[in-house]
């Protein structure tokens, strides 16, 4: 990466690194950050995390910055504060493990001391510490080359604006010289055929068990527009060649002898 140069990395090695020997550059060209530099990336990162919401939801500032959101709005308001916090949330989740994010979330984000994490991770503080290295510096390179806006420096990422290589978002329409889309449709079953099965009428009763049988749904309290549907519905002759009982008809028939 380009930016691991002597001057970006010189204020940011520590002087009694053994490794570096304060230059903050390691490998034989001198191309490598030093883990020094990386860690000192992270805790400069991680402070001002810690001011951010330790200043309270409501110290945030309102600015406006260039955006890709639209094409005839080219700015547009943020707020850096509540993006900064997100992304340092986000990116620390997309890079490490989930068993190392789990004890950056307890040491860095929960703000646990060594003795309540080392309890509750089952880990002894030797071993606690050289992963809590092995964190620092794989965020604060994280931080550094992160892409297109990097977390680190924070005066490049608070202080100044992304105009210079947004671009205004212009919907791509893709043809497809493909047919209709069809859903699949499903086998189909031969069901069996249904058969209709004729019920012979009831045989028609004399007059006189007819009168019988009115007589007795009638002290049932069946009322005799029931009864004179229910004859209709069993096919029963009606008197004088109707083709329907009647109420008439049944009131005939209680009174006849």
């Amino acid at each position: 990466m380009s930016r691991w140069t002597r001057s970006f990395v010189l204020l940011l090695a520590t002087p009694s690194c053994v490794h570096c020997a304060g230059r903050g550059l390691r490998g034989k060209a001198l191309d490598q950050p030093c883990g020094c530099v990386l860690r000192s990336i992270f805790r400069t990162v991680h402070r001002r995390f810690k001011a951010i919401n330790e200043a309270g939801p409501f110290d945030t500032h309102n600015r406006m910055d260039a955006t890709s959101s639209a094409i005839n709005k080219p700015k547009s308001f943020t707020r850096r504060t509540q993006t900064f916090t997100a992304d340092f949330c986000n990116v620390s989740k997309r890079f490490l493990s989930e068993t190392e994010h789990r004890l950056f979330r307890y040491r860095f984000l929960l703000g646990a001391d060594e003795k309540l994490c080392c309890r509750q991770l089952k880990m002894d503080p030797g071993a606690f510490n050289h992963e809590v290295y092995r964190i620092q510096q794989k965020l604060g390179k994280a931080f550094a080359e992160l892409e297109p806006y990097p977390l680190f420096p924070l005066a490049d990422y608070f202080g100044h604006s992304h105009a210079g290589g947004v671009k205004p978002c212009v919907p791509v329409l893709v043809r497809r010289d493909a047919g209709p889309v069809r859903p699949p449709l499903a086998a189909r079953v031969d069901t069996p055929a249904r058969v209709s099965v004729m019920v012979a009428p009831a045989p028609v009763a004399p007059v006189i068990h007819l009168a019988e049988h009115v007589r007795a749904r009638f002290r049932t309290g069946v009322s005799t527009r029931a009864i004179a549907a229910d004859l209709t519905r069993l096919n029963v002759p009606a008197p004088n060649g109707a083709g329907r009982w009647g109420q008439a008809d049944v009131r005939r028939l209680l009174l006849a002898a």
